[in-house]
């Protein structure tokens, strides 16, 4: 993985301090910059050795024609991503739940089916089914998730701290809390119709049948904004197109 380090500063630059979580009372530590380094950067991209990403899970898939008229085809996916980056050298703000192989985080499935069928007079139908997990809400922001609550402590919260203020993540990756799955149904009706050298086909389309509102992102911030949705699955559509084909 790639390590960004900052050589103008070092972890020996820094000098710890306390705070208290507001979620549950627990002390934390942060760590405040040497304030003659403050402002200093001299960034350097770097592969490192130490730090990993690493995706263990499997896959399975099958299609089937069930009669002449149906077809159909699904599969499901179950894996997880765990990450290590504790391989830093410049901000030991950066270390809290670096290592994710300490926390219990479980494996994720992935489930999709869908099939075509055709009717008479040229009418064929088909649908696609998927649900999708969750993102965690509770994952390192080192990690490949960027899921998070954040508390953004600065010098009126703790008044020894020489940075504008320093993102702390309040609770440890584990997989306690998720975004609810998204569970989306899509589905076409169509029918073609030939004139001598002319094909013209006709489909309606409708994206998210079950309009579900599954939300995908929320304010991770702490304060009285958390939990506000940001980002929301779109809502059913419909759509109607005509190709010609000559």
């Amino acid at each position: 993985m790639i390590r960004s380090t900052n050589l103008a500063a070092g972890l020996s630059d820094y000098t710890p301090l306390t705070i208290t979580s507001p979620l549950n009372g627990d002390s934390i530590t942060i760590y405040s910059l040497s304030p003659a380094k403050l402002g200093l950067v001299n960034i350097i991209d770097t592969t490192s050795a130490a730090n990993t990403q690493t995706y263990n899970g499997f896959e399975g898939s099958f299609d089937a024609r069930l009669s002449k008229k149906l077809t159909t085809f699904g599969g499901v996916t179950v894996g997880r991503t765990i990450a290590r980056t504790c391989d830093v050298l410049d901000d030991p703000n950066l270390l809290r739940f670096c290592d994710q192989t300490a926390f219990s985080i479980p494996f994720q499935a992935q489930y999709k089916l869908s099939g075509v069928y055709q009717f008479p007079m040229g009418f064929q139908a088909s649908g696609v089914l998927a649900s999708y997990p969750g993102l965690p809400l509770n994952a390192s922001p080192n990690g490949p998730w960027l899921g998070t609550v954040n508390y953004l402590v600065n010098r009126t919260i703790a008044p020894g701290l020489t940075q504008t203020q320093v993102s702390v993540p309040l609770v440890a990756p584990g997989g306690s809390s998720y975004f609810k799955r998204l569970t989306q149904l899509d589905l076409r009706v169509g029918k073609s119709v030939r004139f001598a050298r002319v094909n013209l086909t006709g489909a309606l389309d409708v994206f998210n049948a079950l309009n579900a509102s599954t939300v995908f992102n929320q304010i991770q911030t702490f304060g009285s904004a958390l939990g506000r949705p940001t980002d929301v699955v779109q809502g059913r559509l419909f759509r109607f197109g005509m190709q010609l084909k000559f």
